[in-house]
């Protein structure tokens, strides 16, 4: 009878653990999640194939950058046109690109946050490329045009 009392509260209590544990997991995913407004605005996510868009944005608003590249050949993606009077860089990270194959020097997904500032017009410039060759040999660009309102 002492054991299975034993088993049954322990039972009940990895239950419980898993229940919080869970709720924990789901409460991070929700607090990291892109498409949710940001403090003062909303979260404009861009992508490769939204270079050479222009975009409406309110002052507050968090333009979100999402590019691919190949970390391990030593290009990466660089801010080189950026008026910090209207946009202000808050986060950068990098993260792995989901794939089947675990690659030493794969693909990586680099994401930049931006904070949209004084209201007016303004470009942003990313170029892609070794750091040691500087931008003027970039392998690939990405710019937008930002209209802050």
């Amino acid at each position: 009878m002492k054991t299975q009392c034993g088993r049954v509260t322990l039972c009940l209590c990895l239950s419980v653990l898993a229940g919080v544990s869970l709720w924990l997991a789901a409460c991070v995913h929700a607090m990291g999640s892109g498409s949710r407004a940001g403090e003062d605005g909303n979260v404009v996510i861009l992508q490769k194939e939204d270079s050479g868009r222009e975009v409406d944005i309110k002052s507050g608003d968090v333009i979100q950058i999402e590019l691919s590249g190949s970390g391990g050949t030593g290009y990466w993606w660089y801010v080189t046109t950026l008026d910090k009077t209207r946009a202000e860089l808050v986060s950068e990270e990098t993260k792995p690109v989901p794939s089947d194959k675990k690659l030493v020097g794969g693909p990586t997904r680099g994401v930049w946050r931006f904070k949209a500032k004084e209201p007016g017009r303004t470009e942003l410039i990313m170029k892609y490329y070794r750091v040691w060759e500087g931008p003027e040999k970039a392998e690939g660009q990405f710019s937008v045009i930002l209209n802050i309102k």
